[in-house]
């Protein structure tokens, strides 16, 4: 299959370099050029593809780890914030909850300390 790709691209650079009164040097060079952008251009767009996944997925996969981690009870985890964009924003935003849900649980906790002591000595004293 690729000597069909190759053997079409040869003939496309002939009859281009002829149509604009080039030689048969233009017409190798142009190949050569063809086959060059058909090697390029996948690998420019599978390195930009790579990139992106990198930008995009690495943040908010670690926005996802730390929310599992909040809905199993762990408050004190932190997301990096130095991610571009929207990502930090959504980082910051979610340290902020996770800081704030750590201060109501450590209310919540000295409320039912408090509650349990007074009740005991109430009961004590009786």
């Amino acid at each position: 299959m690729p000597i069909f790709v190759l053997g079409g691209m040869a003939v496309f650079a002939f009859l281009l370099t002829r149509s604009f009164g080039g030689n048969d040097q233009t017409a190798v060079l142009v190949w050569i050029g063809g086959c060059g952008l058909s090697v390029l251009l996948p690998v420019t767009g599978f390195w930009l593809a790579s990139r992106g996944f990198r930008d995009i997925a690495r943040p908010l996969g670690d926005i996802m780890e730390a929310a599992d981690s909040v809905a199993a009870g762990d408050f004190s985890v932190q997301v990096s914030e130095d991610s571009p964009g929207g990502f930090g924003h959504l980082a910051q935003s979610f340290n902020r909850m996770t800081g704030e849900l750590a201060r109501i649980d450590e209310q919540r906790r000295n409320l039912t300390a408090d509650v349990a002591h007074e009740l005991r000595t109430s009961l004590h004293v009786i």
